[in-house]
């Protein structure tokens, strides 16, 4: 899937993670995933074709919001729709992810839809080949991860349709009476 494809954009728009505010849950999701995988770092990122948005990161003293998604790996996960799992990261590699990483897994966070939106990424500071069990907990909590952004997604759109139903019913109250 390309970054740019238009459905995945649509999806990412609609999801709002592009601007969201910094969200509990997912501080807490991330930090579970680095502690079940035992890595010292976890993230949680969403592209559009022009910037990276880091939506929560564990274990990561620098996290450079806006990075550019052609020097992004988690640019490769959602551009191959499938998990990337790299035992030992070249010089190059490393300088994408930011961090003293040696080892990187991610797998892509898909909506309902099906579009591909971001990616969940751990990484740790030592070579480390990633196992199949490893792939699919990952893959586990990225399923986790989208169930709360959807249900942060709907309670959004629900407090967006409360506030707009006063005007709603003046503008009913005024065509009936008018």
């Amino acid at each position: 899937m390309r970054l740019n494809d238009p459905a995945r954009i649509a999806a990412l728009d609609a999801s709002g993670q592009m601007d969201a505010a910094p969200h509990e849950a997912l501080d807490r999701l991330a930090r579970l995933t680095a502690h079940l995988l035992n890595v010292p770092a976890a993230t949680i990122s969403f592209l559009d074709a022009q910037h990276q948005r880091i939506r929560s990161a564990f274990g990561m003293a620098d996290t450079e919001d806006g990075l550019i998604p052609a020097e992004s790996m988690c640019a490769r996960v959602v551009e191959s729709e499938q998990p990337l799992a790299i035992p030992l990261m070249d010089d190059t590699q490393r300088r994408s992810v930011g961090t003293n990483a040696v080892a990187y897994l991610g797998v892509p966070l898909c909506c309902a839809s099906g579009e591909t939106l971001g990616c969940l990424a751990v990484t740790d500071v030592k070579p480390r080949e990633w196992s199949a069990a490893e792939i699919d907990l990952l893959r586990d909590m990225a399923a986790v991860i989208m169930a709360e952004i959807d249900l942060e997604t709907d309670a959004r759109r629900r407090t967006r349709i409360e506030d707009q139903r006063p005007l709603d019913e003046e503008r009913f109250r005024t065509l009936v009476e008018g």
